[in-house]
């Protein structure tokens, strides 16, 4: 820009002294007749200079990540972290939609699903989802699917989810017979008395919660969880003294402690 201005001068100047040489030779002008020109360059070259600045600055900010104009750091740092939220929402959004519809389609395996059901229950799990404590004031399954429907796949779910702590039961008693070097009587023996511990453990679940009443929110389950596992271990660490030796029983105590301590670290909860 600045090489333009520069050109434009020239061109000026040119002109002025092609105009003065005329007649074969420079003839000296008077400076009235010279300040016209002086005027139409300086207001000419004047704008150039300003928009010349003006593209200076620019290139700058953008050189040095500047702030737009206008914008202090403040506002600008605010403006940052309220990008920050809505993008988190709007990806923590897209988990619950994509968990909505994994639970959905988990239904619909057990129970045939209308479109209007499907609906209502990605409205229920959405709510649920978004809910603080888990207790949203939605749809029941029994007002959705209704009650033999609702009933039906909570049996199916439950059987699901005891295959699984059954196939649990089996890998933790191989480990053990395994760490402990068992005899096949005492793995056996040890296999039994998971078993037993197991169907106590059921009954302790059929009874439910202090107060006769289901876990509702996450925080209840998880502490229901934690009760749970306290009671099997203790169950399975008065029972196994019957069927290790004592130092098969003081191993297998070391490796409860740890496995408890890794329990505590996952479940500790520092609000309660």
């Amino acid at each position: 820009m600045k090489s333009g201005l520069i050109f434009s001068a020239g061109i000026v100047l040119g002109i002025a002294v092609i105009s003065l040489g005329r007649g074969g030779g420079l003839v000296e002008m008077p400076p009235e007749t010279l300040q016209p020109v002086q005027l139409s360059c300086e207001s000419t070259a004047e704008p150039l200079r300003s928009r010349v600045r003006e593209l200076e600055k620019q290139v700058q900010a953008e050189k040095d990540h500047a702030l737009p104009v206008g914008q202090d750091p403040a506002t600008a740092a605010k403006l940052g972290v309220e990008q920050e939220v809505r993008a988190e929402g709007t990806a923590d959004e897209a988990r619950l939609e994509e968990a909505t519809k994994w639970r959905v389609s988990a239904i619909e395996k057990f129970v045939p699903l209308s479109e209007d059901q499907k609906h209502r229950l990605s409205e229920k799990f959405m709510e649920e989802g978004r809910s603080s404590d888990g207790e949203a004031d939605t749809e029941s399954l029994d007002d959705i699917l209704g009650e033999e429907s609702a009933s039906y796949y909570r049996q199916q779910v439950k059987s699901a989810f005891q295959r699984v702590q059954d196939e649990e039961t089996e890998r933790e008693v191989v480990w053990v017979s395994r760490q402990l070097s068992l005899s096949p009587a005492q793995e056996k023996a040890v296999r039994d008395v998971y078993d037993r511990v197991e169907q106590q453990v059921r009954r302790e679940q059929q009874q439910g919660p202090p107060h006769g009443e289901a876990p509702k929110s996450p925080q209840d389950r998880v502490k229901q969880m934690v009760r749970e596992s306290r009671l099997r271990n203790e169950l399975r660490s008065s029972m196994l003294k019957d069927v290790l030796t004592s130092d098969q029983y003081q191993a297998y105590m070391r490796s409860e402690s740890e496995s408890a301590a890794s329990e505590m670290e996952v479940f500790h909860d520092p609000g309660s």
